[in-house]
Parts: C-alpha cells; sequence; structure tokens
C-alpha cells in the first residue's frame, strides 16, 4: 500500500538594499502539481522578478507535511536565474525546527530574474505518491 503524502512549500521573497531595508515591491502567484514519483518535489518558479542596481532578494521558503506542521531537515535548492536562463546564485540547505529555509541572494546587476525553489521529501517517504502544492508570497 502507497502512502500519501502532501507536501505545502511556500516561498517568501522581497528585494532589500544591501543595508536590508523592507520590501519596495509585492505581488502573488500561485502553483500546484500533482506527483506520482520517487520522491514527492515540489519545484516553485518566479518569473520576472524586477531588481534595481546594488539590491539583494531576501527571502525564506517553509516546507509543511499533510497536517501542516513543519518539515524539519527537508532539502531545499534555491537558484536565482537571470534573463539569459544563466544562473547567477544558489543557496543550498535544509529546513530548520520550524520548516524553514531563510536566504540572501545578491544579485550581479540590476533587472529582471527567476527564482527558483526546488523542495524534495525525505529518502523515508521514497516511493510515496503525494501531491506537492506551491504558493508565492513576497
Amino acid at each position: 500500500m502507497k502512502k500519501s503524502m502532501i507536501w505545502m512549500a511556500t516561498l517568501t521573497l522581497a528585494v532589500s538594499t544591501m543595508a536590508g531595508a523592507g520590501a519596495v515591491d509585492a505581488k502573488t502567484a500561485s502553483a500546484a502539481q500533482a506527483q506520482s514519483t520517487i520522491s514527492t518535489t515540489t519545484t516553485i518558479v518566479l518569473n520576472d522578478w524586477y531588481v534595481p542596481s546594488g539590491q539583494n532578494l531576501i527571502g525564506k521558503v517553509v516546507v509543511k507535511d499533510a497536517n501542516n506542521q513543519p518539515v524539519v531537515g527537508a532539502p531545499v535548492t534555491v537558484k536565482l536565474i537571470d534573463s539569459w536562463r544563466v544562473e547567477r546564485n544558489r543557496r543550498v540547505g535544509t529546513t530548520n525546527s520550524l520548516g524553514e529555509l531563510s536566504f540572501t541572494l545578491s544579485t550581479p546587476d540590476f533587472g529582471y530574474y527567476d527564482v527558483i525553489a526546488v523542495t524534495s521529501s525525505f529518502a523515508s517517504y521514497t516511493g510515496s505518491t503525494g501531491y506537492s502544492s506551491a504558493e508565492f508570497a513576497y
């Protein structure tokens, strides 16, 4: 009998100055996908996020299970891709006791960037059938 897992991943983003000032823009988007793969994976893609010169993208990824409980130790990769589809920066880590991974992505120049966050399940969940959903709020 296969286990059915639900993974919720939320990516929160803001543009900040090098000194760490607050967000200067905000919008929301959402995406959901059903999966039946060896491991449950959620990929979050944020398109055309404009970053002014000399500023960074800051944020966090939050991963929760079907019972809305934080998933500790979930592997997360966050990539910053420029408009030419070249990876400019990356943050790799695992979620903490709150199910969160915080990050700051410095940008080489002003312009439009895509942010891609990928979270995947523990090895113990390998082989399960799951539904992965993702929501942006930044």
